[in-house]
């Protein structure tokens, strides 16, 4: 049943002995499924949000695909934020001193 699915998610996610992405997918699984956890009174409809991608407004007629090269062993990043907003912010970039001690790790 839907209730026992809902559960079954709530216990995959407080195992530790899972890895984090799959805790992330579980966690993502758990929200659009169970209807308790949904807040639909904090989310302002007055609002939309647009895919972005690169720094970039994916337009909603937009393929994704079509803006990145055709590699299976690639990964993309696509942020949700608000439309006509600024962009999300990046990823932290890696400092000096990390690529120095990456250098090491490796030589």
């Amino acid at each position: 049943s839907h209730e026992a699915a809902i559960t079954q998610l709530y216990s995959l996610y407080e195992n530790p002995d899972i890895d984090e992405d799959y805790r992330l997918l579980v966690y993502h699984c758990r929200c659009m499924m169970d209807p308790l956890w949904r807040i639909h009174d904090m989310v302002d409809t007055n609002k939309t949000v647009a895919l972005w991608f690169n720094g970039k407004e994916v337009g909603k007629d937009t393929a994704i695909g079509t803006l990145c090269a055709n590699n299976e062993k690639s990964r993309i990043t696509v942020k949700v934020a608000l439309s006509g907003g600024t962009a999300p912010s990046l990823e932290p970039r890696i400092s000096y001193d990390q690529q120095r001690e990456m250098r090491m790790a490796f030589a």
